[in-house]
């Protein structure tokens, strides 16, 4: 049986960051069932400025499609809130190229990739082993699971998956005659789901449509959006997924099995983007498990989990902030978008200074435009309530 240092499963951008992070310590092997690294696609692509500086690598600019300098709001009944940084805030990737780039990256900090479908992760005599396709087995002394959001792997391990909160999203890519390049745009109320719709512009001609949704068909919604938005619209790429918006799950680590990423619930709650919180937990949870794979010293995972508390707070905070939006019916979203709107001048200001990945800092805002729309106490309390006691 071939035995490593640390054994991670799944190469998207959580996986690969982990396996870059723990190759500083130990020697890594990586396990991606698609034989394309970034393949299928489903994202957005919407990072902030410095998503390179969080995540530890460079993005070139080959892999940025555009820069975007504001975001438009609408609202249920149609009126439309426009916040203009006056500077880009925001940059667009192209995904597929992005996880091909980590995973050259991976290798030349010397983790070996193999295309091969993990079927299981068990603890055996005090290692971690990986059960792969075609009978073959990996012993390591530690695995990292970065398989995403469908958690088959960890619900097996003895996880608490909670799988079925998951929200079926989809997102079609449009040529159009034309597109504003430098606004996203945001759709909030019952007729685009329970979380939000949007677009994002590639170029003049291009843009990604997406939504995400319990309710209805989300690709329904998208075929709405870019009807109204894109009249001459074609088609050009559709796919469909799931988005996680559940916060960061409470157990992430059994033994000698670590969760990154979507595995773990480290996305975004507010959008369900997985890129930068997945990355850098991935990066704590990468450069714990490969210095105790070459120590075996207990408390560099107790680290790895000291050193995740911010971003778990931070998760829980957005989460808040996503169940009140979520909690909150068209009546309200059309009152607190109005009033948000008499407030253009401070929305700009918070723009330019707020970090785009971590826009819980804006939550007492909201909070405060909420209040002014006679949210019932009753209301507010039971959405505080379930946003930490899940």
């Amino acid at each position: 049986m071939p035995r490593t240092g640390v054994v991670v499963v799944g190469g998207g951008p959580s996986g690969l960051l982990a396996a870059m992070s723990a190759a500083q310590f130990s020697d890594v092997l990586l396990l991606e069932e698609h034989k394309t690294f970034g393949q299928p696609s489903h994202c957005g692509g919407l990072l902030s400025l410095d998503a390179n500086e969080k995540l530890g690598v460079d993005i070139g600019k080959d892999l940025v499609l555009n820069s975007i300098r504001g975001f438009v709001f609408h609202s249920p009944s149609g009126f439309e809130l426009e916040v203009d940084a006056g500077r880009p805030c925001a940059q667009v990737i192209e995904r597929s190229l992005f996880d091909q780039h980590l995973a050259e990256l991976a290798e030349r900090r010397g983790c070996r990739l193999l295309n091969l479908r993990a079927l299981s992760i068990r603890q055996r005599n005090g290692f971690a082993v990986v059960e792969a396709e075609n009978g073959i087995e990996f012993s390591a002394q530690i695995a990292i699971d970065a398989e995403g959001i469908g958690r088959r792997l960890a619900a097996a391990a003895g996880f608490n998956s909670r799988v079925r909160e998951a929200v079926p999203a989809a997102q079609v890519t449009v040529r159009c005659s034309e597109v504003d390049p430098s606004f996203a745009h945001v759709f909030l109320g019952e007729l685009y789901g329970d979380l939000m719709a949007y677009t994002i512009p590639l170029d003049r001609r291009t843009a990604r449509v997406g939504c995400a949704t319990r309710r209805t068909d989300p690709a329904r919604v998208c075929e709405m959006i870019c009807k109204k938005f894109y009249g001459d619209y074609r088609p050009i790429l559709s796919s469909r997924w799931a988005v996680w918006t559940g916060g960061p799950l409470k157990e992430t680590r059994i033994g000698r099995i670590i969760l990154v990423g979507d595995a773990a619930g480290h996305t975004k709650p507010t959008t369900g983007g997985g890129i930068v919180f997945g990355g850098i937990m991935a990066r704590h949870a990468g450069s714990a498990a490969g210095k105790f794979a070459s120590t075996l010293d207990e408390e560099k995972l107790a680290e790895m989990d000291e050193n995740a508390k911010p971003m778990v707070r931070r998760m829980r905070r957005l989460l808040l902030a996503r169940k009140l939006l979520s909690a909150s019916s068209d009546r309200t979203l059309d009152r607190g978008i109005k009033i948000m709107g008499s407030r253009v001048e401070e929305l700009r200001s918070l723009l330019r200074s707020t970090d785009f990945d971590f826009h819980e800092n804006v939550l007492p805002d909201l909070l405060q435009a909420l209040a002014l729309t006679r949210i019932p106490i009753m209301l507010l309390a039971d959405v505080l309530m379930r946003t930490f006691n899940y």
